[in-house]
């Protein structure tokens, strides 16, 4: 088995980051003193006994030099083991999530490390503009006591404490947001005080104490790291299994409240777990403490039909067909001693799969790493339709047994929806289906589903390949896909998606879960506005009305339509007032309707 020692290994390789240093004796640093620099001179000595810890060419270690923002996120992700070879392809990973983002900062050094950090959890994007914008300005205490405490990976705990007791006399100091940060590292002994009971947060880290604080991070840690893929993981007893490098086997439960999960950088939970993952596993103790799953680190993924399986020296090769628009490809490949083999969804080997199955291979370095093998010809049962694309011939995305897999459509498909022969024009989001499959194309479709109506004032529309409609229904808005056949009608006119306008009435009728027709009429409401008068046009009964909206705070106009016979009073006379009377700087309120966005006015109050 190939392990490794994560923290603790990489605690004692703090190679400080600063470009500027080369190897001294390992008998330590001239300006190191054994008895000025008591607290930290073992600690500093033992590691440069390694040769781990460098230093100028003058021979100096330059104990009291500012450690910057930058160095100290550095010299935290390589103790979390940014460079050591189990973790390359987490690091490899960590790049192609976040390196566009991290480059934008222009940083000297430690743009992958930022990435290491930003994949394990440790920093979070929102957090790279506070750490990056001064990368060269000194660390603060208080700012290395959160970074210390994310690293040992208690933030979560820290944060559902309710508040923070500190006996530093100048806990007040410290700023708010980090006092049960430094209540966290000062209980566990990462730091303590500067003398008196000071904690002096607002003080630069030096290289001395830096050292000194990162070496007990590594001791406090110490993970034993492993490699592998997951090879099985049991939801009920939440058991997982991974092959390891060296093709053995190790088994661990996990504990959601003790075991941290993440894939691709981001949180899950254990049931998101997929069988083929790539896996870098971290132990306390012998029990699970961390894994970090990759999904993306492969060459790529090859899916067709299985030819052959062969072993020739002890290396064992497997070749697939598949399609492409030229005709069909054939492709070998050697087989990793690693390889996890799944087939009809289940834990399986090489030999228990058989020429002609359908498979997806996944390959790594050249090497197949998994082999997902099904029948050729299989049915997919009680699935639902969550997706269709139409940019490449017909592809489906169906969700069946809490799982959404997409499908290529084979021009030849036979369709049939609700007991009648249909064409892939009838099948829309919704749908309930049955899906034969050949190879993993759809060769036949059983489709069903229920149709209901609904009304509701048009908000807004989406257009696009997959257009969709929002509407508001009561008190909230609801959003519908738009089947590609869709019939719409305006005002009992023919008419297309591009003609429905916002704030009209629309009674929709929807097929599982798609709108199938759409039918508008002017969505008419009450409405008042109140504002200054910018201009009157008695020909067109027209006024316009400038005022401040409510809700945005913005300048608006509005222009007010006054309906024959509508009544216009004034506030300062007792006599019906004509449009004519209206004038420009007055402020009048106009109380009326506004239809399919067109205000129209029943009344007008001159205020002045």
């Amino acid at each position: 088995m190939k392990k490794f020692k994560g923290l603790l290994a990489m605690t004692l390789a703090l190679a400080m980051v600063f470009t500027s240093f080369v190897a001294v004796s390992a008998k330590g640093f001239k300006d190191v003193d054994a008895k000025k620099y008591e607290w930290c001179a073992d600690e500093i000595s033992a590691m440069a006994d390694k040769d781990i810890i460098t230093g100028y060419t003058d021979g100096t270690f330059k104990p009291e030099k500012t450690v910057t923002k930058l160095e100290a996120l550095a010299l935290v992700a390589r103790v979390l083991g940014s460079r050591e070879e189990v973790n390359a392809s987490l690091l490899d990973n960590a790049k192609g999530l976040y390196g566009e983002k991290v480059a934008e900062f222009d940083l000297s050094f430690g743009e992958d490390e930022i990435c290491f950090l930003l994949s394990k959890g440790i920093i979070s994007e929102d957090e790279l503009e506070s750490y990056l914008d001064d990368a060269n300005a000194g660390m603060k205490r208080y700012d290395v006591a959160v970074l210390l405490t994310k690293g040992m990976g208690a933030e979560k705990e820290v944060k559902d404490k309710v508040t923070a007791v500190l006996d530093y006399e100048d806990a007040l100091k410290i700023p708010a947001s980090a006092r049960k940060y430094v209540e966290y590292v000062t209980k566990v002994g990462l730091m303590q005080g500067m003398g008196e009971n000071i904690f002096s947060p607002m003080t630069d880290v030096t290289r001395a104490q830096a050292a000194l604080v990162l070496y007990k991070l590594g001791n406090m840690t110490g993970y034993e790291t492993l490699k592998g893929i997951v090879a099985a993981y049991n939801k009920d007893s939440r058991t997982i299994r991974f092959k390891l490098e060296d093709n053995s086997n190790e088994s661990y439960t996990i504990i959601p409240a003790v075991v941290t999960l993440r894939c691709d950088g981001e949180e899950i939970i254990p049931d998101a777990i997929k069988v083929g993952w790539e896996a870098v596993v971290s132990l306390k103790d012998g029990s699970l403490a961390m894994v970090d799953f990759t999904t993306a680190q492969s060459d790529g993924v090859v899916a067709g039909r299985l030819m052959s399986v062969s072993t020739s020296s002890d290396v064992t090769s497997l070749s697939v067909e598949y399609e492409t628009a030229a005709g069909k490809e054939n492709v070998t490949y050697k087989v990793a001693n690693e390889v996890v083999v799944t087939y009809n969804g289940k834990e399986s080997s090489l030999t228990g799969i058989n020429v002609g199955d359908f498979v997806k291979i996944t390959v790594k370095n050249s090497k197949v790493t998994v082999v997902e093998a099904e029948n050729a010809k299989r049915v997919i049962q009680d699935g639902t339709v969550t997706a269709i694309d139409l940019s490449e011939g017909i592809v489906i995305t169906v969700k069946a047994n809490g799982v959404e897999n997409q499908y290529n459509v084979k021009s030849t498909v036979k369709v049939s929806k609700n007991n009648r022969a249909v064409d892939m024009t009838d099948i829309v989001i919704g749908d309930k289906v049955t899906l034969t499959l050949e190879y993993n194309s759809i060769t036949n479709i059983t489709a069903s589903s229920t149709t209901s109506n609904i009304t509701g004032i048009i908000q807004g529309v989406i257009i696009s390949d997959t257009p969709v409609l929002r509407i508001k229904i009561g008190a909230g808005v609801e959003e519908y896909p738009i089947a590609r056949n869709a019939k719409i009608t305006l005002d009992g006119k023919d008419g297309t998606i591009y003609d429905l306008r916002l704030n009209t009435n629309a009674t929709i009728t929807l097929e599982s879960d798609s709108i199938i027709k759409i039918s508008t009429t002017p969505a008419t409401e009450e409405a008042e506005v109140k504002g200054e008068v910018i201009g009157v046009n008695v020909s067109y009964n027209l006024i316009q009305v400038r005022y401040v909206d409510d809700y945005s705070n913005t300048e608006n106009v509005e222009q007010v339509f006054v309906k024959t016979g509508a009544k216009i009073i004034s506030t300062s006379s007792t006599t019906d007032k004509k449009l004519k009377d209206v004038k420009v700087g007055q402020t009048i309120t106009a109380m009326g309707s506004r239809s399919s966005g067109v205000f129209e006015a029943t009344t007008i109050i001159i205020r002045n």
